[in-house]
């Protein structure tokens, strides 16, 4: 039995439930190539299950309904550990709990708030840019893309007025997903579909600084690494989300 997530990365996040599971995790190398894989489910293969990144789709459409398709009940992988209770066993494990790790992660927490209504901006681009079917390459994938080289600070005035703009222009022939992204607080937009990249990005930077405190060398960590260290507190925090990401992927699989 093969369970096909999207990339590398995921098979990393996945590694402790799949082997719970007894199920061997492969990537498809992307999404265009993993929705073809659901697609086929649909057509009656079996023999396999697919997990997928719910990015925008449920405000740009195109989610496949399948039994042995889950789709992740947020933008993507990294927002998974994004918790609270999961950044706090990061923080304590592997910065190693000190006062001053501990109001770094309050302050990542408060920056989103304060944030919250500029990367609202970046999530309507998103949506509108995909839709229109326009290139999204101003879409921060990273968090130095959001700030810069400097961590605690706005994207730069002529990035985020160029957000502004497109959302301006292409938002005319989209007012039907403006309207429905605009019942939302910028802020549960923010934590919905961008939390996990803003977190992941600024936690490595943390966990750099403390290593290298520590060691007084310069290290590089690797984001691959450093998921599984977030995966890692996630699936053993055991909370709700961890419980029902477990039962969604256990779900797909026992209908494979």
């Amino acid at each position: 039995m093969i369970l096909y997530v999207e990339g590398v990365d995921d098979v990393s996040f996945f590694s402790p439930l799949v082997g719970e599971l007894e199920i061997r995790c492969e990537p498809a190398y992307g999404k265009i190539n993993v929705s073809e894989l659901a697609g086929r489910l649909v057509g009656g293969a079996t023999g396999y299950a697919v997990v997928m990144d719910s990015d925008l789709d449920d405000f740009i459409g195109g989610k496949i309904s399948h039994p042995s398709v889950y789709y992740l009940p947020c933008y993507s992988i990294e927002n998974l550990p994004a918790l609270d209770e999961v950044l706090d066993i990061v923080a304590s494990e592997y910065c190693g709990r000190s006062e001053a790790g501990g109001e770094a992660v309050d302050a990542l927490i408060s920056h989103l708030r304060d944030h919250g209504e500029t990367y609202y901006d970046t999530v309507v681009y998103d949506v509108v840019t995909r839709l229109a079917g326009e290139p999204n390459a101003l879409v921060p994938s990273h968090c130095d893309v959001i700030f810069g080289n400097k961590p605690g600070l706005t994207m730069c005035a002529d990035w985020k007025e160029s957000v502004r703009t497109a959302v301006r222009e292409l938002g005319r022939n989209h007012e039907a997903v403006r309207a429905q992204l605009s019942l939302l607080q910028p802020y549960e937009v923010v934590i919905r579909y961008l939390r996990g990249h803003i977190i992941f990005g600024l936690l490595r930077r943390l966990f750099s600084k403390v290593v290298r405190l520590m060691t007084g060398q310069r290290v590089n960590v690797d984001n691959r690494a450093f998921l599984r260290m977030l995966s890692d507190a996630f699936w053993r925090n055991r909370g709700d989300v961890a419980s029902m990401v477990h039962a969604g992927v256990s779900g797909a699989v026992r209908h494979a």
